[in-house]
C-alpha cells in the first residue's frame, strides 16, 4: 500500500519481469484479520486491496506439505502467520522479502537488505 517504505532492493525485484511473484494466501489471511480489528488504516474493501494489489502476482495456497513443514519447524517465532509464510518458503524454494527481523534465525532465503528504509 506504501511502495515508497520497500526498501531498494525488494523495489528493484519486484520490478523484475522474469521474477515470479508469490504470495501467501495466510498473508491476505492476516490483512483481513488486520482490517476487520481496525489496525489496517484503509477505506477499501479487502476484496479492492486484494484485486489492487495482486495483479499478476500468484497466490500460494497453504497446503498440507507446508503445515507439515510448518509443524517442523522450531519456535523460534509465535506469530503464527509469519511461521507459515516460513514453512512455505522452504517447500516451495521461495525467497522473502521482509525486514521482520524474527524471520532470520529460522535459515530461510532472505533477499538482503544493506539498508530498509
Amino acid at each position: 500500500m506504501e511502495p515508497a517504505r520497500l526498501p531498494e532492493p525488494y523495489s528493484t525485484a519486484i520490478a523484475e519481469p522474469q521474477n515470479a511473484l508469490t504470495v501467501s494466501v495466510a498473508s491476505i489471511w492476516e490483512l483481513s484479520i488486520k482490517q476487520r480489528l481496525g489496525k489496517l488504516a484503509t477505506t477499501l474493501s479487502l476484496g479492492e486491496l486484494v484485486r489492487r494489489g495482486l495483479d499478476g502476482i500468484e497466490v500460494l495456497p497453504v497446503g498440507l506439505a507446508h503445515v507439515v513443514r510448518l509443524h517442523e519447524l522450531p519456535m523460534l517465532h509465535r506469530d503464527p502467520f509469519d511461521r507459515m509464510i516460513v514453512a512455505q518458503a522452504f517447500s516451495e524454494g521461495l525467497t522473502l522479502l521482509t525486514v521482520d527481523a524474527a524471520l532470520p534465525p529460522y535459515g530461510v532465503p532472505i533477499l538482503p537488505v544493506s539498508n530498509p528504509r
